[in-house]
Order: structure tokens, then C-alpha cells, then sequence
């Protein structure tokens, strides 16, 4: 196996799917007659890794549904419930003893086709002009990204048009042992990390 593959999903969706669907992880999330994760599963079956799926650690699934997470070849990591996201990637990692090869992370709630999910040390992005706390991103003179959490200076600064550069939801690196190190230098803030990463 070449690397690790994660789909974050160890929190449950927000309030407003909750009234819709219930208490779910996004990951469980329908997506036509299917899950979320079933739908991700499809896009990424042509990586040759190791593949997780973080839950919540109260979340119970039925048996029928844990045959069919491990017929997709995924590994379930229960994470506490209380943990900031990058506390719950570096939850995943250690119980996964993830120690080397390349790391690619994948929102549970996140649905991106047509990606290039074989390269490595990118983030996927996307426009928004909604007024929404998204991570984001800005570029300086000489190119250097700088990865920013949540919403900056109230509204979408990027364009003359008001839409903004956003991460959404895809982040991959070469070294999954350095950025290890770049999380517990970043104090396991997730979007810090990247920065520390690049």
C-alpha cells in the first residue's frame, strides 16, 4: 500500500440535516438511494491505499451496514465526540498507527468528482460568494499560500465579482509523518497545520 486514505467523519452533521434525517455522522448522509460515503467510496476505488472512516464513538451502525463499510474496504475509527477536527485527524492517525507514506484527508461531508485524488501536497478549492465561515486561503506577491480559518474581514474579499477562494474539503500530503509534526506544531488546529505543512 502507498498511503492512507481518510474520511472524516467522527461529528455528527448539523442541526439542520438532523430535523431531515437524523442523528448522522455526514459521511451517512443520503445521497440519492445511497450514503455519502458509499458515493466517495466509488470515486477513490482506484487508489491503491489503506482506507478509514472516522465515526463518532456513540455511533452505532447496523451489522448490514458494517458489512458493507468493510466490503468497500474501509476500517471504522470510533473518535470522542469532543474533539476539534484536527485533534480528530490526529485521534485517527494514532489509533490507526499511521506513521509514514502519503495522507489523503477527505471531509465526510465533502462530495468531489472529477479530482485528481492521485496527486499529492494539494487541497481542493471552490468559489463562494455566500457570507459563510469557510477556511480559506490567500496568495502574496510571490505565491506563497497562506491558509486562514473561517471567515475573514466580513465578506468575500477575493474578487471584484465578491466571491472568495474556499477550501472544500480535499487536502493530501506526500508525508504523512511530517505532517504529523506540522499538526502537533499547529496545536492540532487543522487549517494551521496546513500552513505549517507548506
Amino acid at each position: 500500500m502507498v498511503g492512507t486514505f481518510i474520511i472524516t467523519s467522527a461529528a455528527y452533521a448539523d442541526p439542520d440535516f438532523v430535523s431531515t434525517f437524523g442523528l448522522l455522522p455526514p459521511a451517512f448522509l443520503p445521497v440519492g438511494n445511497k450514503r455519502l460515503y458509499q458515493v466517495q467510496a466509488n470515486l477513490i476505488s482506484h487508489l491503491k491505499c489503506r482506507k478509514l472512516l472516522s465515526i463518532p464513538s456513540n455511533f452505532d451502525i447496523p451489522d448490514n451496514e458494517l458489512v458493507n463499510i468493510s466490503d468497500l474496504g474501509f476500517e471504522l475509527i470510533k473518535v470522542p465526540l469532543e474533539l476539534s477536527l484536527g485533534a480528530s485527524v490526529a485521534n485517527v492517525l494514532k489509533q490507526a498507527e499511521l506513521t509514514e507514506g502519503e495522507l489523503r484527508i477527505l471531509h465526510g461531508d465533502t462530495l468531489v468528482k472529477n479530482f485528481p485524488f492521485e496527486k499529492l501536497d494539494v487541497v481542493s478549492e471552490g468559489m463562494t460568494t455566500e457570507y459563510f465561515s469557510w477556511a480559506e486561503y490567500r496568495k502574496n506577491s510571490v505565491g506563497e499560500i497562506k491558509f486562514l480559518d473561517g471567515l475573514m474581514e466580513g465578506s468575500a474579499i477575493n474578487s471584484s465579482l465578491g466571491e472568495r477562494n474556499v477550501l472544500s474539503g480535499y487536502f493530501s500530503f506526500a508525508d504523512a509523518e511530517f505532517y504529523q509534526l506540522c499538526l502537533e506544531r499547529a496545536q492540532y488546529n487543522f487549517i494551521f497545520s496546513l500552513n505549517e505543512y507548506s
